[in-house]
């Protein structure tokens, strides 16, 4: 099998935007002593609310500190976290960081502004000190790692790629998927 590495560009373009998930997270004091992000908690503090129902408008965006998340209902609980988390990364990526103002409404259709807020939610929902010190702890075991931090072990095994870490106990998971955008 071969396994093609992101550009230097793009892994550059990752960075930064984990870089700003986590500046964000610590900012508003999301994260708990094992590092697990709180997100009742970022929600509140960054003017967020969720909404379970069928829509084409991931996010809708009032104003600054008024936005709404729009989620598909019957996703499982580490689904939600993850949706809730790239959901914030839509809104801060796409509204906050561009210094837009007023009433946005972001499509499930932009695939690259997903990518992008994908790549968010990881950082937001898995900062890479307490990461790095999970995995070490536990071995690399995604399926634990996805535990520590209330995602999928899917999730947790891409983390460990886009860090560069090895993941074991991934069978079964296929291979983790790299943040597909370019500049």
């Amino acid at each position: 099998m071969t396994v093609l590495a992101a550009a230097p560009a793009v892994d550059r373009r990752i960075a930064k935007i984990q870089g700003y998930a986590q500046r964000l997270g610590a900012h508003h004091r999301i994260y708990d002593q094992t590092g697990r992000a709180q997100l009742n908690l970022a929600l509140f503090r960054v003017g967020g609310n969720v909404r379970f129902r069928r829509t084409h408008v991931s996010v809708s965006v009032v104003r600054r500190g008024n936005f709404l998340i729009n989620l598909p209902p019957g996703l499982p609980e580490r689904q939600v976290r993850f949706a809730v988390a790239t959901g914030i990364g839509r809104y801060a990526l796409e509204h906050l960081s561009q210094r837009k103002f007023g009433t946005m409404l972001l499509l499930d259709s932009d695939r690259l502004a997903i990518a992008k807020a994908e790549a968010f939610a990881s950082a937001f929902l898995m900062p890479e000190p307490y990461f790095r010190w999970e995995h070490e702890e536990l071995d690399g075991d995604v399926w634990r790692l996805g535990l520590a931090f209330g995602v999928s072990p899917k999730a947790a095994n891409a983390r460990c790629r886009t860090l560069g870490l090895e993941a074991t106990n991934n069978r079964g998971l296929g291979p983790a998927k790299s943040p597909t955008f370019s500049l």
